[in-house]
């Protein structure tokens, strides 16, 4: 399953499909407001973690608790709303047993966080500070043990992303952009970023490599969600 087109070409009347090197690029942030097409990209990329590994785990939180991911309502892995904390608690317990060398595995496991900040946003002083150290650990330290994290937020906020901001390998970047999103995740291209782009068209950076110009495809919704499922049935046998 291939992720985003590239807009430029599309324009053009041709499809050019860019991919993400999810073995050597882990980590993944996607940005958008509302309306952005951001959570669909999100599921495209869960789904295709999921497709191609199919040994991989995915855990998925989802602070807004709409209908996104009702389709994992049943699922252990999946948590919403007061309780994505445990998703959290979930992929630091796989780390550190990986650590210890209890779980000799590596399966990929994917940590997904959908509204992010607004979680964080909701805690207090204390709890935000406990629950930042965490997802540092978990972000600076999973990459070598193949715990990979998928952060789905309605903006960029240094003070949400923290030290973890140069963990991050892949950013995406999705509908109308803030000039601190920009000067955030784009601060070398902010000559050629177009800040009000329609939904699901946006930007993506890949490890320092240069910018693209993407278009989020149409994909059947219910076979993503399917692949998606499946995903997270597996890190429920974990469990």
């Amino acid at each position: 399953m291939k992720c985003f087109i590239d807009k430029r070409l599309a324009d053009y009347g041709d499809r050019f499909f860019w991919d993400i090197p999810v073995e050597r690029v882990p980590h993944i942030l996607v940005v958008g407001s509302s309306g952005s097409g951001k959570t669909y990209a999100t599921k495209i990329l869960l789904a295709r973690f999921a497709d191609t590994y199919p040994d991989s785990q995915l855990l998925v939180a989802d602070y807004k608790a709409d209908s996104d991911f009702s389709f994992l309502e049943d699922c252990q892995g999946f948590k919403r709303f007061d309780e994505v904390a445990d998703i959290l608690n979930m992929g630091l317990t796989i780390l550190e047993n990986r650590q210890k060398g209890i779980d000799t595995s590596r399966d990929f496991v994917i940590v997904c966080f959908d509204e992010y900040n607004a979680w964080q946003n909701s805690l207090d002083k204390k709890e935000r500070e406990q629950v930042t150290r965490d997802y540092t650990r978990l972000i600076q330290l999973g990459r070598s043990f193949g715990i990979f994290v998928i952060i789905s937020q309605q903006d960029a906020h240094k003070a949400s992303l923290g030290q973890s901001r140069d963990s991050i390998g892949t950013v995406i970047a999705l509908g109308r952009l803030s000039k601190e999103t920009i000067s955030m995740l784009f601060s070398n291209d902010k000559e050629v970023i177009n800040p009000n782009n329609d939904r699901g068209v946006g930007y993506m950076k890949i490890d320092g490599k240069p910018l693209r110009h993407i278009l989020v495809p149409g994909y059947n919704m219910s076979a993503l969600e399917n692949v998606i499922r499946q995903g997270v049935l597996r890190s429920d046998n974990a469990f």
